[in-house]
């Protein structure tokens, strides 16, 4: 079988398993569908629901308005008035309008409105007003299927009921200063009783945009080719038929296809309760075609891409197993030939492996250096990792020939260039070991310059390692007379436990690392006590107060904590390095809980530094150091931005309610959701005035421009700008101008 012959069929294999796996991608296409159809559909229905809450909203506005009119004393005088108005009763007109127009702001939709009384022919609206509605009519205003103002009239008041819709072709009116025209508008008539009768005495009329409705109702993307039906429920009439002749079924399912102008259309019903509609929409099956269209492009795309990775992959994978295969042919056969003629890869290797097998002696000494090297990689790994099972213990146990009851670990390292002399130097120390150590022991390399040594200790000398201690003294003493070689042993504290062999390995790494930065021999034993022979400097107390520096952007403080845990630790290199780490995560938290609480969705802040393991004291200092400021700095960027956000939501707060007479600094301080003594200060600090000096000065302002373009007397102006008594306001405009108002507006008119 030819090698080439393997590679065709791994190709042929991986290809048809790459080839499965992307045919089970094929149904996203069919999911995809779904999907968009269901969330157009879902935005479609909110929409409708969106926009049938507002028009339930305005409508009941509206019915608010129309029963609020009778309340104010002009309309009652204009609602009781019978024929035309006298000269000195056009002001209840004047005023009737105005109030109108301000309630006009309240509702948000309707085109236009107007206003008529059954015993006299006024007529009123938000822009205009007029005491003959039969001379208005027709010039102004026009209403299909109304030729002259008395039908229009008549047939308004004889509508039954209190309220009601109706459709009307064509509309015409002022509105804005322009002649405006409205087709197929639905029009809302609202009647009202007067407060000395039970029948209706003045009727208010609402014109509806149909194109405003529309885009209430309707999505964007259905604008174009959606249709709308509005029914009311009351009358069993069609009030606006939009996109379609067609009457619209109702409270079909959404997911349910119709057809409609022989197209697909997807329907959805809502009732409006406050109007009494019944509300159907419907978007064409287009629109979920054409967003699916562009979902299978990139699907295809997609597919087109994943049969070109299969391709590479393929290819990859198939060359990488066939390499594999010819290299194990090359080394076992030692000639990389392919197999014979008739026979697989795996009945080649077979026999290959058999011929090797008939050199046992070969084989046996080949297999002995690898379990020796297997062992040695156990035991370090077991001495560095820990022993965690059962059978890690029972393992590690057969490297001794006696139980460890008490040991050490000791870690040397070696600074030297030359891997010969290395190699030549430790061979020396091992034969000193063996000729002079009384305790058993045994050795692992790891690392570059790193010999790992594992000492069983007999009971009568658990009590200290001052025997190896002195033993590894002798050893650097003798071989440093001969060469230049630098040599840092660390000892471990005794163990007695071989599962936390590990801490032992720490202890005599954290000895070396220590005392590896000096170019001197150094043997040292690891001191329990040197966590704990000075107080730590990083207490609770410190992060306190660290925290509350930093969260009030005390930047030269924090610099001054800062240089007092380095000048500590310069004292005492070795704590240092000991506890380098835990001091780095303990300082950087309480940073990072400072941060949090400036942000509302934090990530992992940049300005936060990481940790490096080969930070000098002065390095990580200056890292946590430098962080700290960064975040007093976004603080105090952070707070300039807050407070001026917060001035101007407190001015135009009190610019559009300094009329409200019941405005205080509590009630603002609830609004804006701060206390009100925080208030107070935030005013000063912000406008080098109180609270109640501002809103004095606004209210002022503003009787100022009454009395200036306007004849409204002093008690209207009082209530207008939310002084409410009279006598305040004299009191408050004579301390603010020096005059009374009278003479105020005396001098304006002079």
């Amino acid at each position: 079988m030819k090698l080439t012959k393997i590679f065709i069929k791994y190709c042929l294999k991986y290809f048809v398993a790459f080839i499965i796996i992307l045919a089970c991608c094929i149904p996203v296409a069919e999911v995809s569908y779904k999907i968009v159809k269901q969330q157009i559909i879902e935005k479609n229905q909110l929409k409708l629901k969106e926009g049938i809450n507002i028009i339930d909203q305005n409508i009941s506005k509206m019915f608010l308005l129309t029963k609020s009119m009778k309340q104010d004393y002009h309309f009652n005088m204009l609602i009781k008035k019978k024929g035309e108005l006298k000269p000195d009763e056009y002001l209840w007109l004047q005023y009737a309008r105005r109030k109108m127009e301000g309630d006009s702001l309240i509702y948000t939709f309707p085109t236009y409105s107007f206003l008529l009384f059954k015993e006299n022919n006024t007529y009123i609206s938000p822009v205009q007003s007029d005491s003959d509605f039969n001379e208005y009519y027709g010039k102004f205003l026009k209403i299909s299927g109304a030729e002259t103002a008395e039908k229009l009239k008549q047939k308004l008041f004889e509508i039954p009921g209190i309220y009601s819709f109706n459709r009307v072709d064509k509309i015409n009116f002022i509105a804005d200063g322009m002649e405006k025209e409205l087709s197929n508008a639905i029009i809302c008539m609202i009647k009202g009783t007067s407060a000395y009768t039970d029948s209706a005495s003045y009727i208010m009329t609402y014109v509806l945009d149909p194109k405003t409705l529309i885009q209430l109702l309707l999505a964007e993307d259905a604008m174009a080719e959606g249709v709308v039906q509005i029914e009311d429920v009351g009358q069993d009439e069609i009030l606006l038929s939009y996109g379609t002749d067609c009457i619209l079924p109702w409270n079909i399912a959404p997911d349910e296809r119709v057809q409609i102008n022989g197209e697909g259309y997807f329907l959805c019903s809502y009732e409006a309760q406050e109007a009494g509609w019944r509300v159907t929409i419907g978007f064409p099956e287009t629109i979920v075609e054409n967003q699916t269209k562009n979902i299978m492009y990139i699907i295809l795309f997609y597919i087109c891409l994943g049969i070109f990775i299969v391709l590479c992959l393929t290819i990859f994978f198939s060359y990488r197993q066939y390499a594999n295969i010819r290299n194990l042919f090359a080394t076992l056969s030692g000639e990389g030939s392919a197999p014979d003629k008739g026979q697989n890869e795996y009945e080649a290797l077979r026999c290959i492996l058999k011929n090797i097998t008939q050199n046992k002696n070969e084989y046996k000494s080949k297999m002995e250096n690898l379990n020796q090297q297997n062992r040695a990689l156990m035991l370090e790994n077991l001495i560095v990792r820990g022993i965690n099972t059962q059978e890690e213990r029972e393992e590690f146990k057969k490297c001794f020939e006696r139980p460890l009851e008490y040991f050490c670990v000791v870690l040397l390292r070696m600074k030297i260039e030359d891997l010969n002399q290395y190699q030549i130097t430790l061979l020396c120390i091992m034969e000193y070991l063996k000729e002079t150590s009384p305790n058993d022991f045994s050795n692992v390399h790891t690392g570059i310059r790193d010999e790992l040594f594992l000492f069983s200790l007999n009971p009568e000398d658990a009590s200290n390692v001052s025997g190896i201690k002195v033993m590894f003294e002798n050893i650097i003493t003798a071989l440093s007379d001969n060469s230049n070689i630098v040599f840092h042993v660390g000892i471990s504290a005794i163990g007695t436990d071989i599962s936390n062999i590990n801490v032992c390995y720490n202890q005599a790494m954290q000895v070396i690392q220590a005392y590896c930065s000096e170019d001197v021999n150094s043997v040292e034993a690891y001191n329990i006590n040197i966590n704990s022979a000075k107080e730590n400097i990083i207490d609770v107390e410190f992060l306190n107060k660290l925290y509350n520096l930093i969260l009030c952007g005390e930047k030269e403080m924090i610099g001054q904590q800062f240089s007092k845990v380095e000048a500590y630790y310069q004292k005492m290199p070795v704590q240092y390095e000991l506890q380098k780490q835990q001091i780095f995560y303990t300082v950087r938290n309480v940073i990072y809980s400072a941060y949090l609480h400036l942000v509302t969705n934090p990530g992992e802040a940049d300005i936060l530094p990481e940790y490096q393991s080969n930070y000098s004291l002065s390095e990580m200092i200056g890292k946590l150091r430098d962080s700290s400021i960064a975040v007093c700095r976004y603080m105090e960027e952070k707070k300039k931005s807050r407070n001026s956000e917060l001035r101007q939501n407190i001015i135009n707060y009190m610019e559009s309610h300094f009329m409200d007479s019941s405005i205080t600094a509590s009630s603002v301080s609830r609004e804006m959701k701060i206390s009100e003594k925080y208030l107070s200060q935030f005013m000063k600090e912000q406008t080098g005035e109180t609270f109640a000096s501002y809103l004095e000065r606004l209210r002022i302002v503003k009787a100022k421009q009454y009395l200036e373009e306007t004849d409204l007397s002093n008690e209207k102006i009082s209530e207008l700008t939310g002084f409410g008594a009279l006598n305040t306001f004299y009191r408050t405009f004579h301390k603010h101008t020096g005059v009374s108002p009278k003479a105020y507006r005396s001098a304006c008119q002079h």
